[in-house]
């Protein structure tokens, strides 16, 4: 007994650089539990947190890659590469105190921050140009300027569109979305590590998009009383402070609000006689063009697949995982 409480004693004497030293290697998963030994080790913890969560939230040399498509078009469905916005709620001064008694915040709260990011066709420091596959004539239901899949960018840095559409006695469209953290290896084509950080549907509802479309009306009408511009961007003075109080964001699978897409809507007008029989517009086709605003996921969430990556990356040892089209 007398030997523990002497080794308690020595472990509490270690200075706080040295304390740091012997925590850093361990992974979040194991580092978390430390917290729950004393105040001192639940700051020191919270501090080595907020260094992680910073560094995920910059993606530390990894690339994020969304694919969001209506299930019926998975065999043509690009990819969307997503560039930081920031992240919500994540100061960069937790190390500024010397004292680390001094606590930089609740694990909790650090545990419920969001990182935000624009999904954009153009890859990280690439120029893409779209090529058509056989086949994608004019007309057909693969070519871009079908009106069942019209994802592109709009103006210069633009939001990514896509294009839903409802028959009379459809009531909602789903979208497979599937975000991946990867590493890029040297040559276009070569992925070093890939983590899967979200699988899942997303559903839209027909009441939705009516909802978001008036919504998208209404603030368009208040912008341009008030002469202000936004050049294509969210309005983040808007945005509620808990993104799951945001009915704009549509989570994917509607589980734990760990993966999530902030989408603004449109609707598509076309010329059309409405017959006597219908009753309402829940009974007409509609079809709406949803923008693609920000991918949102929790940064406690991006930090363990980075582990995740890191890990896979050493145990490969060179190797390399290659996605193309050959023959």
């Amino acid at each position: 007994m007398t030997s523990c409480n002497n080794t308690e004693a020595n472990l509490a004497s270690l200075p706080t650089e040295l304390l740091l030293v012997i925590l850093s290697p361990l992974p979040t998963n194991s580092l978390l539990p430390v917290a729950s030994v004393s105040h001192r080790f639940h700051a020191l913890v919270l501090r080595l947190l907020h260094q992680r969560l910073a560094t995920a939230a910059g993606l530390d040399n990894h690339t994020l890659i969304l694919e969001c498509y209506h299930p019926s078009v998975k065999l043509f469905a690009g990819q969307l590469y997503c560039t930081s916005l920031g992240t919500d709620g994540l100061t960069d001064a937790s190390s500024d105190s010397a004292n680390c008694d001094t606590p930089v915040g609740k694990i909790a709260r650090l545990g419920s921050v969001y990182t935000r990011f624009r999904p954009q066709h153009k890859p990280p420091g690439r120029v893409v140009s779209r090529r058509y596959r056989a086949g994608d004539i004019p007309g057909s239901r693969t070519h871009p300027s079908s009106a069942s899949r019209q994802q592109q960018e709009v103006g210069d840095g633009g939001l990514v569109t896509d294009t839903v559409s409802l028959e009379a006695f459809e009531e909602f469209s789903q979208l497979c979305t599937v975000t991946n953290l990867v590493k890029i290896g040297p040559l276009r084509g070569l992925f070093v590590s890939i983590v899967e950080v979200g699988d899942g549907m997303i559903r839209v509802w027909r009441d939705w998009l009516a909802q978001q479309a008036a919504a998208g009306r209404a603030n368009s009408s208040e912008i341009d009383q008030s002469s202000t511009v936004r050049a294509g961007l969210p309005d983040r003075a808007d945005q509620p402070l808990n993104p799951t109080d945001d009915p704009s964001i549509l989570w994917v699978n509607n589980s734990n609000n760990s993966v999530g897409i902030k989408f603004s809507v449109t609707e598509r007008k076309w010329q059309r006689d409405t017959p006597v029989l219908f009753a309402s517009e829940q009974e007409v086709a509609v079809s709406y063009q949803i923008h693609f605003e920000e991918l949102l996921i929790k940064t406690s969430r991006l930090l363990l697949r980075l582990e995740q990556s890191h890990v896979m990356e050493q145990n490969q040892s060179g190797k390399a995982v290659v996605f193309g089209t050959f023959g």
